[in-house]
């Protein structure tokens, strides 16, 4: 496992919802202990940092000396809406959605040498943050949590992702958030990724 992480370099945080953020302090006791001479950036909302402490203490990490530790290995960026930032050769653009919590980020990556653009919606219902990042965006990795109007508070139903695959059809869309099991338009519309899978972007 240590093989995986001593790989890592870049981490991106949409939102504080526990799937999606309470994890993280797993990952950092283990690049803690590789005794790396590199900081792994962290790209998240405001208050990612004293979030991520607070869970370690929680966990039981010694409160007077867990945050000089991570930040030994770790640099914590705070995003805002429309932040634009390069990571060896990619632009990378945080674009903030609407989500059942705030803030919530979506991401537009542009990679120097290729020729297509991808775009993460995060978790998020239609608004105009998720819509900019799908016209920005040549593959589109779409959030397609919701199975009805009663839950679309928090996610996209499948009517509006079968609608937006509809409008943009040169677009390529992966879902995020699927049940595998669900047959229907809304699956046969889109690519939908198996565990372990790797997606290579030309």
């Amino acid at each position: 496992m240590s093989n995986d992480y001593s790989r890592l370099r870049y981490i991106f945080i949409t939102h504080f919802h526990s799937d999606h953020f309470a994890d993280l302090h797993i990952v950092v006791d283990y690049v803690r202990h590789l005794n790396t001479d590199y900081k792994v950036k962290v790209f998240g909302p405001k208050g990612i940092f004293k979030r991520l402490i607070k869970i370690m203490k929680l966990m039981g990490a010694n409160k007077e000396t867990i945050a000089e530790k991570v930040l030994k290995c770790f640099e914590f960026i705070e995003i805002k809406n429309h932040m634009k930032f390069n990571i060896e050769g990619m632009e990378v653009e945080a674009i903030e959605v609407k989500h059942s919590t705030k803030p919530c980020y979506g991401f537009v990556f542009k990679e120097k040498g290729c020729s297509k653009v991808v775009g993460f919606t995060g978790d998020t219902v239609m608004c105009e943050g998720a819509i900019e990042i799908i016209e920005k965006s040549d593959v589109v990795f779409i959030d397609t949590s919701s199975r009805s109007h009663y839950d679309s508070d928090a996610h996209l139903t499948r009517e509006e992702v079968v609608q937006i695959i509809k409008t943009y059809p040169k677009k390529k869309f992966y879902s995020v958030h699927l049940d595998t099991r669900i047959q229907d338009e809304y699956s046969k519309k889109l690519n939908i990724p198996m565990r372990g899978q790797v997606i290579r972007i030309k």
